[in-house]
């Protein structure tokens, strides 16, 4: 529930993004500072502008939002959540959970078009990684995958999330 909370804040906080279909001219396998880009269903999305991480809870968790419109038309967004005692450049699952009260160290949440939220299925793991490869106390840059469900339930709906980037500056809240 705190994630899809979360991600419905995030949506509207960071309604002014847009989104792109281009590589941004990088060629090595990352993407431009300020992006996140990812193939859902096969379709690939550059979700770029004002995108964000944030980290919070006195370090132990980091959002990282994007949307492709402007409210009140908000297109579709993302919202990767990592979370952990020692936040580090590693591999966080959706099948360990490092915190008291987290049911994981890393969530997926997507809100496509038309209003539908995706997100990991909080009562099986399996289906989400994230793949912090820099942090510093002003960037994160990684990868994700995963395989997310209509409401985060394992028998509606569901979308394969491949291809995840991202390069993003951090601010602590």
């Amino acid at each position: 529930m705190k994630r899809l909370i979360l991600f419905t804040i995030a949506v509207v906080v960071f309604a002014s993004c847009k989104k792109t279909s281009s590589n941004n001219g990088n060629t090595n396998g990352t993407v431009a500072v300020g992006s996140i880009v990812a193939t859902i269903d096969g379709v690939t999305t550059t979700y770029k502008g004002t995108v964000s991480g944030i980290i919070q809870d006195s370090g132990t968790d980091i959002e990282l939002e994007a949307a492709t419109g402007t409210y009140p038309n908000l297109g579709s967004g993302f919202t990767l959540d990592v979370d952990g005692p020692n936040l580090s450049a590693r591999i966080y699952t959706d099948t360990t959970a490092s915190l008291p009260g987290f049911l994981s160290d890393a969530g997926i949440g997507y809100l496509d078009a038309a209003g539908n939220s995706y997100f990991d299925a909080p009562s099986s793991a399996g289906f989400t990684t994230i793949t912090v490869t820099s942090l510093t106390a002003s960037q994160i840059q990684g990868t994700f995958q995963g395989i997310i469900f209509l409401s985060g339930d394992t028998s509606q709906a569901k979308k394969t999330v491949t291809n995840g980037k991202f390069n993003l500056l951090i601010k602590k809240l």
